[in-house]
């Protein structure tokens, strides 16, 4: 069934739960992923309703596109408070960073 443009009618023709096809409705981007969405196609979404990816980031980080971006270039959110479920007992520090690992890596091969 081809896109049309009554988008809820055109969700029918897909198994998702009301709640999916809400998140989809409403754009609630965030919801999508909690309901098993996946990043990449809630990103294109977003790119078909002609959003950036930092528009969509921003909006389910709850800030503004420019707060995201220095964000981001400032090194982004710390891993506090934002790790998997297997992940949250381990402490930042104990963690080694990419940078560190591929120094190290580098220096021992001359």
């Amino acid at each position: 069934m081809p896109p049309s443009s009554n988008e809820a009618e055109y969700l029918k023709a897909f198994r998702l739960t009301p709640a999916q096809t809400e998140s989809i409705l409403k754009r609630d981007y965030n919801r999508m992923l909690e309901l098993g969405g996946n990043i990449y196609f809630t990103a294109k979404l977003g790119a078909t309703d002609g959003h950036s990816f930092r528009h969509l980031a921003a909006t389910m980080t709850g800030s503004s596109q420019e707060d995201y971006a220095k964000m981001m270039l400032a090194g982004a959110r710390s891993v506090e408070g934002n790790r998997s479920r297997s992940g949250r007992d381990k402490p930042a520090s104990k963690t080694k960073s990419k940078s560190k690992a591929s120094s190290k890596a580098r220096s021992k091969r001359g």
